[in-house]
């Protein structure tokens, strides 16, 4: 819910003008849309059908990727927040979404 919520935020300003919140695109899309993924995996027992896969392997590699680009995507939010920018009502979402993802 909390990668919707980035998601979300990010989209509602005007993040195709500033670099810096692209990555924050990419990075709440890519793991949102595979959280989904892996929801609906386990929702069928997918998982239960592939043996050869070490689904908890797979799981830990997942989390700890995610954890660290969303790290890097909470700097980067954070970084290209300016208190001092012109369109007070872009500068709140932003700043919003910067404190939802850490």
């Amino acid at each position: 819910l909390l990668g919707l919520l980035v998601w979300a935020l990010i989209a509602d300003t005007t993040y195709y003008l500033h670099a810096a919140y692209g990555w924050v695109m990419f990075v709440a899309i890519f793991f949102w849309i595979t959280t989904v993924i892996f929801l609906v995996i386990y929702l069928l027992q997918l998982h239960l059908k592939f043996h050869i896969i070490p689904w908890s392997l797979v799981l830990v590699i997942f989390n700890a990727t995610a954890t660290v680009l969303y790290i890097t995507a909470f700097v980067t939010c954070s970084a290209a927040v300016k208190p001092t920018s012109s369109r007070q009502w872009d500068y709140n979402r932003r700043a919003a979404a910067s404190v939802s993802i850490g």
